[in-house]
């Protein structure tokens, strides 16, 4: 599970369902697809996307 610092510096657990696991999958193909198989990409590159797409999918 992920973890994160909130405001108060205290760590919150992210607990990914299965849904939030397909959102990070499909943000990676779509980072590869533009990007080319061989490129390797860190967290920093796609967590703004994944982020966006999480928000949307916790609002409907």
């Amino acid at each position: 599970m992920a973890s994160s610092s909130n405001k108060e510096g205290t760590k919150e657990v992210f607990k990914w369902t299965d849904e939030d696991t397909v959102i990070l999958c499909e943000v990676c193909l779509q980072f590869i697809k533009d990007n080319g198989r061989s490129q390797c990409f860190k967290w920093k590159e796609i967590q703004i996307d994944v982020e966006k797409k999480l928000a949307v999918h916790l609002v409907t």
